[in-house]
């Protein structure tokens, strides 16, 4: 197997705790992991923090053998270990995001992520279909902006034959 680009076990890692009191008692508790890494994309391929990463990849659906879509975090995270042992260091979601202990998985095991932008298949040349697909960008990058694990995201529409004045927008 390839080795990892990050883990756990590494500094490259931080939990950060945000803790809301309101009159001295604590009312909410998150807990965030992140992590910092430099990320390019050169004529010559992927690096990361400065190195040249060969990147290994599949592309996956939010689903499990045998459960579908009804998996459990400990499934989601058995998949991607296995991916590892496999020798994948890359996961192409497939056409909308994943259940947060995927991302939290391939943090874990130093899987890098292209984040798609969810759709396949389907575009709609009106100001409200594009007004929704630029704000559902926008929110996939801030909710997973800190998993160190996403190195790039895929803000497309699948097989869908967008516009080329879209996919400048969206860029």
């Amino acid at each position: 197997a390839s080795p990892r680009l990050w883990s756990t076990d590494t500094p490259e890692l931080y939990t950060v705790r945000t803790t809301l009191s309101q009159d001295g008692e604590t009312v909410d508790l998150e807990e965030n992991t992140y992590g910092i890494r430099k990320v390019a994309w050169e004529r010559d391929g992927f690096y990361l923090n400065g190195e040249r990463v060969e990147l290994v990849g599949v592309n996956l659906h939010s689903e499990t053998y045998m459960l579908g879509n009804a998996q459990s975090d400990d499934a989601i995270f058995a998949e991607i270990k296995r991916l590892r042992e496999y020798g994948f260091n890359c996961i192409r979601m497939s056409h909308y995001p994943h259940d947060p202990a995927f991302y939290a998985a391939c943090d874990r095991y130093g899987v890098a992520v292209i984040d798609c932008l969810a759709g396949w298949q389907n575009y709609s040349d009106t100001d409200a279909f594009k007004n929704s697909t630029y704000e559902q960008m926008r929110d996939q990058i801030r909710v997973n902006r800190n998993h160190p694990s996403v190195v790039l995201w895929e803000p497309s529409l699948n097989e869908s034959g967008y516009t080329s004045a879209w996919a400048r927008d969206m860029h």
